[in-house]
């Protein structure tokens, strides 16, 4: 069982490994229909790559800027500075019984 997201330390953050990905990717090559697993770890198979011994992919490939800005941050900021990032859905879309 995997740790939840608020049982990590900060300042203390477990790096990730080359054989952690390996083992993700070939798990759900095995298990295709476990579609849980796969939107939780993000890793649809294993890539060709992985057969280069000097490829790691957590060195190799670190997070890209427009995933790391433009997709995360902006929209929570826009979200944030207009009042809507502590709404939640059913908040916002319910009428005003007025």
């Amino acid at each position: 069982m995997e740790p939840e997201w608020d049982d990590f330390d900060p300042l203390n953050l477990p790096l990730c490994e080359n054989i952690l990905f390996c083992s993700q990717a070939v798990y759900i090559q095995r298990h295709l229909e476990n579609k849980s697993y796969i939107s939780q770890t993000g890793v649809t198979g294993l890539s060709i790559l992985s057969t280069l011994p000097s490829i790691s992919f957590s060195k190799s490939f670190p997070i890209d800027f427009m995933h790391l800005y433009y997709i995360n941050i902006i929209p929570a900021m826009f979200n944030h500075f207009h009042g809507q990032y502590f709404h939640s859905k059913i908040e916002t879309s319910s009428p005003d019984t007025q």
